[in-house]
């Protein structure tokens, strides 16, 4: 245990109706750096990042087929696969 972070760990969560899984860790620095750390992922659809929640600020959908860098709003950004 660290008193400059918070780590959250997710270990071998299952996706809702199927029967994959995944293992990742997210943590929340002090100096308000967030890192987010994939072991196993085994997702068909997924949404990463840090919204405001409750449906609230924008959610970016991102075409990495596009020509990088993009800009983007601040919100949670989505990559449909």
């Amino acid at each position: 245990m660290r008193a400059d972070r918070i780590v959250v760990t997710w270990s071998g969560v299952p996706e809702f109706g199927t029967t994959n899984s995944s293992t990742l860790q997210t943590v929340l620095h002090s100096n308000s750096r967030i890192d987010f750390i994939y072991s196993t992922v085994a997702l068909q659809f997924a949404l990463v990042g840090v919204a405001e929640g409750n449906d609230e600020g924008p959610i970016n959908i991102l075409d990495l087929s596009a020509d990088l860098p993009a800009t983007l709003q601040a919100g949670a950004s989505v990559r449909f696969c």
